[in-house]
Order: structure tokens, then sequence, then C-alpha cells
């Protein structure tokens, strides 16, 4: 599951995501804000089914559970008629990466002055300088077998998606300087 969220370019962004992961022969759903409604299609969903998630803040404001790949986009001070301060927006925001576990991947706009909280930006250094060799836990396949190939194919896969990712986002900026 890859969750997209910013208070900007999180349809945009959740849109070509999807439509690349379509275009690789992925088993891809676009579910959220934009899309079908995520409950209409849990039962399609199989173990190799990537939902890309388009999630508001209203629908990460009380959620405790994180997806497995979290996009913060960025955030600016709108939707102040509905929250009582820009820090309880914010913090609807980042509950997207909040509950996620050591294997599970949070990509953010470094760019973006807001994007970074002091408690996500102190988990990230932690984990930083836990990590020697630069690398991420690609997760497991969790069945429980302990196989070591599945972990390989589940790292390789999450590097692939991510590369897809950043890709993407690049050229999102790409098109706002030239516009």
């Amino acid at each position: 599951m890859i969750g997209i969220t910013g208070t900007k370019g999180k349809s945009t962004t959740s849109t070509l995501l999807y439509n690349v992961l379509k275009s690789q022969g992925k088993d891809a759903f676009l579910l959220g804000n934009i899309g079908d409604p995520i409950f209409n299609n849990i039962e399609k969903l199989q173990k190799n089914s990537i939902a890309v998630l388009e999630l508001s803040s209203h629908a990460l404001q009380y959620v405790k559970k994180s997806p497995d790949i979290s996009i913060l986009l960025n955030i600016y001070e709108e939707h102040l008629d509905f929250y009582k301060s820009f820090e309880e927006y914010s913090d609807s925001k980042f509950n997207i990466a909040k509950f996620q576990n050591d294997s599970d991947i949070f990509i953010y706009n470094y760019d973006n002055e807001n994007s970074m909280s002091e408690e996500i930006s102190d988990e990230l250094n932690e984990s930083f300088n836990n990590d020697t060799n630069g690398s991420f836990n690609g997760g497991n396949d969790g069945d429980g077998d302990g196989d070591k190939s599945d972990d390989n194919n589940q790292h390789k896969f999450l590097k692939e998606i991510i590369e897809i990712i950043i890709n993407i986002i690049n050229k999102i900026k790409i098109i706002k300087v030239v516009r």
C-alpha cells in the first residue's frame, strides 16, 4: 500500500504513480479521494496488488495505521477553517507515517519547510544513525518461512517503487517550473 498526502499535488502524484504502475503491468488500484472508494475494492486486492491511496488530512486525522510506503509531498497553511490550528492540520498529515514500522518507508519533501515535524525528524535521524550501510529494510513477505529470496524480491520491488515515485516527484517539480 502506498499512501500519498500533501496540501498540493496529491491527486497528480497519485494518478501519475498509478498510471506508471499499470503501464508496467502491475495490479494497481487508485483509491481514496481520487479514483474509487477504498471499501469498494477491498475484495479485489490480492497479495501482489498495489493500492495507491490519495489521502487527505481529513482521511488521516484519526487513523491508527500507516501505509507501507508513505509520501508527504508538502504542507501549507490551508484548511484552517476546519482545523483549530496549523499544528493540528500538520499533525493530521504526519499521521501518514506516524504508525509505520521499521520495514516501512517514508518519503517526504525535504525542500518544504513544513514537511518535517520535530518528532519525525528525530525518528529519521535516529534511523539513519543506526543504519551503518545506508540501506533500508525491504520488509518481509509475512509468510513466516524466513525465505531470503522472498525478502530479496520484496526489497528489489520496494526499491523499484521508490525510484518511480522519486522520478514522478522530480517531474512534477520540473512541470511547475516550466509553467
